[in-house]
């Protein structure tokens, strides 16, 4: 039975001469279907492209190609049942996806690309703010901008008590501004800004400015709780000699028990 590597001519063109050589496409590194195939079947298939080679493509008898590769005719045949891709056994043009333009492969190709467009054109664009926005995304997509109203922010606030919400947006407009290849669509920025804000959350976000929990007036200076002896008076020398010297003059404990 004769078989033929399909559309040999249109990768195998050599303007009417046979070299001793047949060209190797890289694109091949790439090739699931290449990877797919076993060890053995993937060295039967660049000998039988060297075999065809010396015959337009086609390889007129299995028996002499298993001979010429010492390898059994059975084996020989088990593999190229695995090798439809690049082998036919008529001159039907079926050809693989790589280096052919197989049929099943091209429409699945044609499916996605449809899929990809029918995603970008079904992709919803978020509700107009009604208020103005504080941070302007840029975005990929069918919709270019993503805003962050005061709305937002107060919802991520709840979220995320901890941080300074608007500062760690800024931050994060500022990284997606400098690495535009890892934009986001405007419907991925949700997810994209909780992921973020919850990240600085637990590691080291911008914090909100608190006051000292320790004072009771925030105009008054922070007081400390120093060790007394059993006298009422400071255990450490300096404190104790300041101590001794409020008392001497007349003013209350709570001045010298006070950060110096």
């Amino acid at each position: 039975m004769a078989y033929q590597i399909k559309n040999w001519h249109k990768f195998q063109h050599f303007k009417e001469r046979k070299p001793i050589w047949i060209k190797l496409y890289r694109d091949i590194l790439d090739d699931y279907q290449w990877h797919e195939l076993d060890g053995q079947s993937a060295k039967i298939l660049v000998m039988l492209w060297l075999i065809a080679s010396e015959n337009d493509g086609k390889i007129t008898s299995l028996e002499e190609a298993s001979w010429r590769m010492r390898l059994p005719l059975k084996d020989l045949q088990q593999s190229i049942s695995k090798l439809y891709h690049w082998i036919e056994q008529d001159d039907n043009s079926l050809i693989s996806s790589v280096y052919q333009d197989d049929p099943l492969e091209k429409r699945r190709e044609e499916t996605e690309k449809r899929q990809r467009r029918e995603d970008s054109c079904t992709e919803t664009k978020p509700r107009l703010a009604t208020e103005p926005p504080l941070v302007t995304f840029s975005t990929d997509g069918t919709v270019k901008e993503f805003h962050v109203t005061q709305s937002m922010i107060d919802k991520f606030d709840v979220a995320y008590p901890a941080l300074d919400i608007l500062a760690e947006i800024q931050r994060a407009k500022s990284w997606v501004d400098s690495n535009p290849s890892r934009k986001k669509t405007a419907n991925g920025m949700p997810k994209f800004l909780n992921s973020w804000l919850g990240r600085a959350q637990d590691g080291m976000g911008t914090r909100k400015a608190t006051s000292n929990p320790l004072h009771i007036n925030a105009s008054e200076p922070p007081h400390r709780r120093i060790p007394l002896g059993e006298d009422g008076l400071p255990i450490d020398p300096i404190d104790r000699m300041w101590a001794v010297a409020c008392r001497r003059d007349g003013y209350p404990d709570s001045e010298w028990n006070r950060w110096p």
